[in-house]
């Protein structure tokens, strides 16, 4: 952290606008602010927090920003289901656990871009509850 405020001091009145002036504010602001946050990560403990899915990806080559969903949805056959909740960890995105521990699933289609994920968890399933259903807007 001492290292980042030194860098942050070293870049005051340095550009030829406000910018390298402004992110050092911001960045000593922050510092200032969550100090024992900061102190937290440094030190290997996190806080705790999920990070999978808390900023937008963006779409793959290819992908349309008007249908970046595919017409595909997760499905779970809650008669197989027992629980085991690796879907939730290899596919965080879409699925939670809920208070059960069971899956809780996301109600919309996969992203283009996970469907290789959530077949990797539709695969991996121990229970073979899993799977991935052609939606209402599929051929």
């Amino acid at each position: 952290l001492e290292a980042v405020r030194e860098a942050a001091g070293g870049v005051r009145g340095r550009g030829a606008c406000g910018h390298p002036d402004g992110a050092a504010r911001f960045t000593l602001s922050a510092l200032s602010a969550f100090t024992d946050d900061l102190a937290a990560h440094v030190l290997g403990g996190g806080c705790g927090r999920g990070t999978a899915g808390v900023l937008p990806l963006p779409l793959p080559a290819g992908a349309s920003a008007a249908n970046p969903e595919s017409a595909e949805r997760l499905a779970v056959d809650w008669t197989l289901c027992e629980g085991h909740g690796l879907c939730a960890g290899l596919l965080p995105e879409l699925v939670r656990l809920g208070p059960d521990g069971y899956p809780a699933l996301a109600d919309a289609g996969v992203p283009t871009h996970l469907r290789g994920r959530a077949l990797r968890a539709v695969r991996r399933c121990p229970a073979l509850a899993l799977h991935l259903d052609k939606g209402a807007d599929a051929p």
